[in-house]
């Protein structure tokens, strides 16, 4: 159980870490929103092929949205942790548990179940 959350946590941690370097590398970017044309129908350009008279719109990669990609990525490191630490948590009453079958049993008696523990003074 531990693994698999492992797993699925570090591919999600994998895809939200791809998100934010998309994010943060198209955040300045903007998209054309309107074009201004010369009389015979092309695209005004200056000199250096750049648009003349366009209107720009921003793109929706904005602070806000890089932000929300960095959270997502801080939460599943926080995931990760917590697995981690549930894990050896696990482990640490694992290793005190280990002769508990020794001390503790079921038995079958003709007259039902019985649970007895064997307690060393």
């Amino acid at each position: 159980m531990f693994f698999a959350a492992e797993v699925t946590f570090i591919a999600l941690a994998t895809k939200a870490a791809f998100d934010l370097r998309f994010a943060h590398a198209h955040q300045a970017d903007s998209v054309v929103s309107t074009y201004a044309f010369n009389p015979d129908g092309t695209v005004k350009t200056d000199s250096l092929g750049r648009l003349v008279g366009a209107t720009y719109a921003p793109n929706r990669y904005n602070t806000d949205r890089v932000q929300a990609r960095r959270k997502h990525l801080e939460d599943y490191y926080a995931l990760l942790l917590a697995n981690h630490l549930l894990a050896g948590a696990e482990a640490y009453v694992s290793a005190q548990l280990w002769d508990l079958p020794d001390h503790v049993s079921i038995r079958a008696l003709p007259f039902g179940a019985v649970l007895s523990a064997t307690i060393h003074w």
